[in-house]
């Protein structure tokens, strides 16, 4: 959708318990506007991909801020990488935080967008804030243990000795590093079909990343179930998956959506990680740019 509406990037930075958050602030030319809150998923930076989304939203007058958890990107912390849904919500309550204090910004039109597994943290934001005026959920990952059905009963086991160990080492300030995504029968967090590929094919040139972060997050996965919240959600609700999603399963996204009051649910026969190539882009960007335009309007 072409728009000559022009903008600034603001790189910001906001504090969120015992750290700081780097962020881009997105401002479009206006006196007064609407924020989308961006963060990536479960283990990645803001640099991949969603400044292109930031980007789609902010030329069309959307106000953006886009963020890095603490311990990942251009955020401080050690240990680097530290993968806690726990903590990833705290940091997205104080994006919000943020923004709602900002003077140019206007409080009553204030929108998230999440992705796999920020999705999950942007219901869970939303359920405990009503004021959020819509939330974007792209194929989400809204409740463990669907998903623990698709990973091998061995993969898990394997896992567990690791999280254990990285869990003990933690009390010490230490981490037991261990890899983030895997093809099928490695030694990893994530190891779905084509998920290491897709995802380390998208890596920044000039990123730090590493394939590697804490195993303990694996104990707190199981307690990682936004779904269970899904009822206290009154905003509208823009849910996009991918029939193709070899991690997520379509019938739990489904069973979520049942549970929603005012929700709009795309599919796409797409993977999972489809969302962040060009092929696939414009189509799911422009859908949810025309979800924020229609309810992060000024009269809202």
């Amino acid at each position: 959708m072409p728009s000559d509406k022009k903008y600034k990037i603001q790189p910001v930075k906001f504090q969120s318990a015992d750290g700081f958050c780097a962020a881009d602030f997105y401002r479009p030319d206006a006196e007064k506007f609407g924020v989308i809150i961006m963060a990536h998923g479960f283990a990645a930076e803001r640099s991949w991909k969603l400044p292109e989304y930031a980007a789609h939203f902010a030329s069309n007058g959307i106000g953006v801020l886009l963020f890095d958890y603490r311990n990942f990107g251009d955020s401080p912390g050690e240990p680097r990488q530290l993968i806690s849904p726990a903590r990833h919500l705290q940091d997205y309550e104080s994006a919000l935080s943020f923004i709602q204090g900002h003077s140019q910004v206007d409080s009553n039109r204030i929108g998230v967008w999440g992705a796999s597994f920020s999705a999950g943290h942007s219901v869970y934001l939303a359920a405990k804030n009503p004021k959020i005026a819509a939330i974007s959920l792209l194929v989400p990952f809204l409740d463990f243990w669907p998903v623990l059905q698709k990973i091998p009963p061995l993969a898990v086991a394997g896992l567990l000795p690791f999280a254990v160990a990285d869990w003990f080492l933690s009390l010490v300030n230490l981490a037991l590093p261990l890899q983030i995504v895997g093809d099928p029968g490695e030694a990893a967090m994530l190891t779905f079909p084509g998920w290491k590929k897709g995802i380390l094919d998208g890596v920044p040139a000039d990123s730090k990343w590493i394939n590697a972060a804490p195993a303990r997050v694996a104990l707190e996965l199981p307690f990682f179930r936004p779904t269970q919240v899904a009822d206290s959600l009154k905003m509208p609700v823009l849910v996009q998956y991918g029939s193709r999603d070899t991690g997520i399963p379509a019938e739990a996204v489904k069973d979520f959506c049942s549970k929603l009051k005012n929700v709009e649910l795309q599919e796409f026969r797409m993977g999972h990680i489809d969302p962040f190539q060009n092929k696939w882009f414009p189509k799911i960007a422009d859908a949810q740019l025309q979800f924020f335009q229609k309810h992060l309007h000024r009269d809202q």
